[in-house]
């Protein structure tokens, strides 16, 4: 862009940059939006519980299933709590069986009773808790995917919340794409569309999963999720395509 501007009778021209903004996602290049392709489901487990990692048993890369334990901490002083735990229960069990027999006998008061409950439930709460710790020994697979990144290793002692694994699943890629609002009404929900991938050279078929009911008021654009109709091994989390709207 070009101004033209007078000083003191000498005429000059002031050259404006105009500087567009730029995207991540996804930039307008006329009917045509840019497309990431992304796994539905991209996370990082960490530790439940402090202690100490005795075996990993994956390696970055490698696919798990469902249910696979993939890191495993050194559990026994957990087990060891847990016992300690079903012994005291057994104990409060056996008082407040006595303590009702008394009762019944007008031998302890009503107050004793409910005390002998209360040490019941809380040793019962107290198992619980313990066991969902000891559940927390082992870090199990929530879907079936791969292992994207450790961030742990064998033998090394982490604190609760420690980043331990990032996983990704194994099913159909979802599409992420920046859509200019002119075509608001091209996107609704189960509506179908064609993306080119570049990696690939293809087309593939997908269809409109959500729209985000947002339309940015810089770059005017609005954010799809889409997601292909079948699941094609050829394609990869990362790929970039590109979806040409008529």
């Amino acid at each position: 862009m070009f101004r033209l501007i007078v000083f003191h009778g000498i005429i000059g021209l002031l050259c404006v940059w105009v500087i567009r903004p730029s995207f991540v996602y996804a930039q307008e290049s006329g009917k045509h939006f840019e497309a990431i392709l992304m796994p539905s489901t991209d996370t990082v487990l960490s530790s439940s519980v402090p202690g100490y990692i005795k075996k990993i048993n994956v390696k970055e890369g490698l696919a798990f299933q469902e249910g696979d334990i993939l890191i495993e901490f050194d559990c026994r002083a957990y087990e060891m709590e847990l016992e300690k735990i079903n012994i005291e229960q057994k104990w409060a069990l056996e008082k407040l069986k006595t303590a009702k027999k008394l009762f019944a006998l007008k031998a302890m008061s009503q107050m004793d009773v409910f005390q002998a409950n209360i040490d019941v439930k809380k040793s019962r709460l107290e198992k619980e808790k313990q066991k969902f710790l000891l559940e927390g020994c082992k870090v199990t697979a929530p879907f079936d995917g791969y292992v994207v990144e450790l961030f742990a290793a064998p033998y090394q002692t982490v604190a609760v919340s420690h980043e331990l694994i990032r996983l990704i699943n194994r099913g159909v890629l979802k599409l992420e794409l920046f859509v200019s609002s002119e075509y608001l009404s091209k996107f609704v929900k189960d509506s179908p569309f064609s993306v080119y991938v570049n990696e690939t050279g293809q087309h593939y078929q997908a269809k409109v999963v959500a729209v985000v009911p947002l339309i940015d008021s810089v770059s005017q654009t609005f954010k799809v999720i889409g997601t292909f109709d079948k699941n094609d091994p050829s394609l990869l989390p990362g790929m970039s395509g590109r979806v040409d709207v008529e």
